[in-house]
């Protein structure tokens, strides 16, 4: 709700609420239908082309001042579990950005 993209995406048809669906998390948390019947206006679970969310996650992070690199081949990504970053090298060039 708070990045704004539940609403774009359900205005511009992307996303469908997903009321007899359900869903199961990496940390094993799971929830199975009637959602919207059970929480209302926002419901706990949506159907939405990953394609459509990320680029809509993406869009708002942009505006809330992300850099945002697109067309940019990566050649390669290190994870440093000590320092618990990633780093992110770009092909055709020396540059390397670290993120978590």
């Amino acid at each position: 709700m708070d990045m704004g993209i539940y609403e774009k995406l359900i205005k511009e048809n992307k996303a469908r609420v997903a009321d007899a669906g359900g869903l199961c998390s990496p940390g094993g948390l799971s929830y199975i239908g009637r959602s919207k019947e059970i929480l209302g206006e926002v419901p706990a679970a949506l159907a939405c082309k990953r394609w459509w969310l990320d680029e809509a996650i993406a869009m708002a992070a942009k505006r809330a001042g992300a850099h945002l690199m697109e067309n940019s081949g990566v050649r390669d990504a290190v994870f440093d579990a000590k320092a618990g970053l990633w780093t992110v090298y770009l092909e055709d060039s020396d540059k390397s950005y670290k993120a978590r």
